[in-house]
């Protein structure tokens, strides 16, 4: 049993059900999903408030490898039990060439 099947199958049973909307295609899977909080470093140019808390309304999302998130000119919208968010920033963090997981910066999805 490798490294990114253990991870799969641990945001598989812990994680919350999201669904994906990108150019990538539409994918129903499971993420972690929480309030970003701020740990000595800033997040993407965000302001911090008088407590140490980011003030944007940002999350962290913690998701599969396989399942793609664009940011910038194709953002991705996600839907969960959560909220609707939009991705921010994403990357993937990898091991050698091999994709573990994505870790994203999500925003409260606001229509118009």
């Amino acid at each position: 049993m490798g490294l990114k099947y253990a991870l799969d199958r641990i945001i598989e049973k812990y994680g919350v059900p999201v669904t994906t909307h990108g150019s990538g295609g539409r994918f129903e899977t499971h993420a972690f999903i929480q309030p970003l909080r701020y740990k000595n470093k800033m997040y993407i140019d965000l302001d911090m408030d008088r407590m140490g808390k980011v003030d944007e309304g940002c999350y962290l999302y913690i998701g599969k490898a396989d399942v793609p998130l664009e940011f910038k000119s194709q953002q991705t919208e996600i839907t969960s039990p959560l909220g609707n968010f939009v991705v921010a920033r994403s990357e993937k963090v990898c091991i050698g060439t091999d994709a573990l997981y994505i870790w994203a910066i999500l925003n409260p999805l606001i229509r118009e």
